[in-house]
């Protein structure tokens, strides 16, 4: 009987052969996926294409875009650093590796550097990458990180790609700022702790505040919005204005549907608002946010209710974001 369960290997396991077989089947996997799988994929594709009112005749099987080559986590110090060199290698070797683009994740807890020697490594061989920096959530890093982050990026060259595996606003902005790109998107996180990947599970109701550029609790959000009688704080895509009443939405009337479609229209005018703004009119537009709450008398009920509700109102992140991109920019 085969154990599919968990196991372990150590790095005496990952011989060259062994590195190069597994190299070659995992790439191979992903170009024969789709067309060894396109009855599946057929069936649920049409069943969307219907919902949509789209002809069903004008589907085809998409191509991977990139192919992701097999990896594993990147220490300050270790012999991972190599095992992963090693499969590049392999990878770099394979027909047709144009299409090939790694993904480098990296525990990244003290010194950018090391990330900037295997990125570097990475770009000499393939096009571009996806950039994992574990445990980076953008709402509670610090700006040495931020800062380190950025130092990554300027060390890419110019015509290379890298992007950001896991990302929120700020990695919209880091797009100013040689980001190429980065992954987002309704039940997808926006950051990821390698160690936690065994206990993942779906995202609760949130309600994703566009000022704040952060999910809040539907309780947080209410606070908020009620807090703010010129209306600061109100969004006006189509489905909050649904939920309006006396100039306020009402998070509770938002179902979890509602709640994923809000995110997705505002995330789209954050992305609007990038396209259309230099850098220095985004960080104004995030310390306009930062002024106004300080300026209320909000940030002092935040505190009270926080004390005694378990309620997290904060603009600290906004703070690191403006602070790290104006130093950087300096």
């Amino acid at each position: 009987m085969l154990d599919k369960g968990p196991h372990d290997f150590n790095l005496d396991f990952y011989t060259p052969p062994v590195i190069e077989e597994m190299t070659r089947s995992v790439i191979e996997f992903q170009r024969t996926f789709a067309s060894s799988s396109q009855k599946k994929i057929e069936r649920y594709a049409k069943l969307l294409m219907e919902a949509r009112d789209e002809d069903t005749q004008d589907f085809r099987v998409a191509k991977p875009a990139k192919l992701i080559p097999p990896y594993f986590v990147n220490y300050e110090s270790g012999s991972w650093q190599e095992l992963n060199r090693t499969i590049w290698e392999s990878a770099a070797n394979l027909d047709d590796s144009s299409s090939i683009m790694p993904i480098l994740a990296c525990d990244y807890v003290e010194s950018p550097d090391f990330v900037i020697i295997l990125l570097k490594q990475c770009l000499e061989k393939f096009n571009g990458c996806f950039l994992w920096l574990n445990n980076f959530p953008e709402q509670v890093v610090s700006k040495e990180k931020i800062l380190g982050l950025l130092e990554i990026l300027r060390s890419k060259p110019n015509d290379k790609l890298v992007f950001n595996l896991y990302g929120g606003y700020l990695s919209v902005i880091l797009l100013k700022k040689g980001l190429n790109g980065f992954s987002n998107g309704v039940g997808y996180s926006e950051s990821r702790n390698f160690h936690d990947l065994q206990a993942a599970g779906g995202p609760p109701p949130r309600y994703y505040m566009p000022k704040l550029h952060r999910y809040l609790s539907r309780e947080e959000a209410q606070i908020l919005i009620n807090s703010s009688p010129d209306g600061f704080y109100k969004c006006n895509c189509i489905i909050c204005r649904k939920a309006t009443r006396n100039k306020h939405v009402v998070i509770d009337d938002l179902d979890y549907h509602d709640l994923m479609k809000h995110f997705v229209l505002a995330r789209y005018n954050d992305i609007n608002f990038f396209a259309n703004h230099n850098l220095n009119e985004i960080i104004q537009d995030l310390e306009t946010t930062i002024n106004y709450f300080d300026s209320t008398s909000f940030a002092k009920i935040a505190n009270v209710v926080s004390n005694s509700r378990y309620i997290n109102l904060s603009v600290s992140h906004l703070v690191t974001w403006a602070e790290s991109l104006r130093e950087s920019t300096n």
